[in-house]
């Protein structure tokens, strides 16, 4: 794995300009963005997110204007803001805007009364079988958002649907996602086409702090060990010792004496603990995307300034183009070399007797 600062030294000497008399770093790191980016639809960078489907449900244990108190259950969670409550007795909806306790939620409209029935959904979702994918913003390819497979549970392939935001997944039962013991495992795992990264860092290890650590569920940790004052630049992608998957930061962080908070998607799928180590993942191109975007950068580089080295006699003009030709034709060889997409059907929880269709778990 190469890091940033050794491809610009690549493409600086395959451009023989290694004393940036031609061309300075500032200007070839662009270009290598832009060439990373140009790679990933070519070849994308493949990403697992998980997320949990909502089914919990209850009914309203008490009359409170513009609430949902549900004492009995005592289920609900801060992370609970911008999701949906349907009253099923009287088929109306409110949003989540406040978290109040675990037996009370603060709702955008009056719709509950005592002993009245109620399900959660997720964030703009209509039913329990749909996750809200807004915050997947970093995907390629032409598949709807980038999805090209859905899992539930881990390691079931299962039909889906993209409408907006919203994500279906075609089955016909889910368990009630309690947060409260029986536990329940209403996990969705999804994997999407993404694009290809190499971090500008040069410190790839932080770690938690926060004495308390965090529970699952969090998009906001405080984290220290970095270099001092480096960027933690959007879309940079890390894991964390102990928790599982892959976190992607979604705003730009500068660091200040080593610390800052970063703002993390998807939400941690496990609790993570004080000073358990972060690591950023320095690059997710192989040897060969590696070559390729040092090749594209140089030849895109060359043509940039190709009508200056007409000036300077010689066939510069004519290398800078043969450069930037052979790196596209690499490039087409790439895109060609991309499987074809199929079409699959997978069971969604039905299995067929006959002349009947059963449910089975």
């Amino acid at each position: 794995m190469k890091s940033f600062a050794t491809l610009i030294n690549e493409i600086e000497q395959e451009l023989q300009d290694t004393g940036n008399d031609i061309w300075g770093t500032p200007e070839l790191g662009i270009q290598l963005e832009d060439s990373i980016r140009e790679v990933s639809d070519a070849r994308p960078h493949l990403m697992e997110y998980v997320y949990k489907l909502e089914s919990r449900s209850g009914a309203a244990t008490s009359t409170t204007s513009d609430a949902l108190v549900d004492a009995t259950e005592s289920q609900f969670l801060s992370t609970d803001t911008d999701k949906v409550i349907y009253n099923t007795y009287d088929n109306t909806w409110a949003i989540v805007t406040a978290f109040v306790s675990t037996s009370q939620l603060t709702l955008s409209k009056d719709i509950m009364v005592s002993t009245e029935a109620y399900v959660m959904y997720n964030k703009g979702c209509r039913t329990r079988f749909q996750i809200n994918i807004e915050d997947i913003t970093d995907w390629v390819g032409p598949a709807e958002r980038g999805v090209i497979a859905v899992e539930y549970p881990k390691g079931r392939r299962r039909n889906f649907t993209i409408e907006g935001d919203i994500l279906t997944v075609d089955i016909r039962s889910i368990p009630d996602s309690k947060v409260t013991t029986p536990a329940t495992d209403v996990e969705v795992f999804i994997w999407v086409e993404a694009r290809q990264r190499v971090s500008q860092l040069t410190d790839l290890l932080g770690a938690i702090d926060n004495a308390s650590g965090y529970a699952a569920g969090s998009t906001t940790l405080h984290v220290d060990d970095f270099a001092a004052s480096e960027i933690i630049a959007e879309d940079t992608l890390l894991t964390i010792a102990g928790v599982r998957g892959t976190y992607r930061v979604t705003a730009d962080a500068t660091l200040s004496s080593s610390e800052i908070d970063i703002l993390i998607h998807p939400a941690l799928i496990d609790a993570a603990a004080q000073d358990d180590v972060i690591t950023v993942i320095g690059s997710t191109l192989n040897s060969e995307l590696e070559r390729l975007v040092v090749k594209l950068t140089a030849g895109q580089a060359g043509i940039s300034k190709a009508q200056n080295a007409v000036n300077t006699g010689g066939n510069a003009y004519a290398e800078y183009e043969r450069m930037e030709l052979k790196a596209q034709a690499e490039l087409d060889r790439l895109k060609r070399r991309r499987a074809p997409r199929t079409s699959q059907t997978f069971p969604n929880d039905r299995v067929y007797y006959g002349t009947s269709y059963r449910r089975y778990y």
